[in-house]
């Protein structure tokens, strides 16, 4: 089931623990919409970084409004401000960020499963 007590002691607020059944309906929920959007809607199934630069979260309006909501990392990585993402649109829309992308190439549709922080 689900266990909110058991993800508090672990990370405080805003956290989960999924085990048996519920855990399972997770990983088939994400599995399902991950098959139907790559075998028939054409999508590329993409493994994205849980960690993105802040110039990412800037790209897609995260930052800095809101910055309260979002888990930046206390030292920087790579040199630069990094953040766990919210989404997995995130670091997808950041794929071609800065990018003049040729028209013939569009639409350029990905999907991925991440954890949401």
């Amino acid at each position: 089931g689900l266990d909110l007590e058991a993800a508090a002691k672990l990370s405080g607020s805003r956290f989960a623990v999924l085990r048996g059944g519920v855990a399972r309906m997770e990983r088939a929920l994400a599995s399902l919409f991950l098959d139907l959007h790559t075998g028939e809607h054409g999508y590329v199934e993409t493994s994205v970084p849980l960690l993105v630069g802040a110039e990412a979260l800037q790209g897609t309006g995260q930052l800095p409004k809101f910055q309260e909501d979002l888990f930046g990392l206390s030292a920087p990585l790579n040199g630069r401000e990094a953040y766990l993402i919210p989404t997995a649109e995130v670091p997808l829309t950041n794929l071609h960020a800065g990018e003049i992308l040729d028209e013939a190439a569009l639409p350029i549709s990905y999907v991925g499963a991440t954890p949401c922080f």
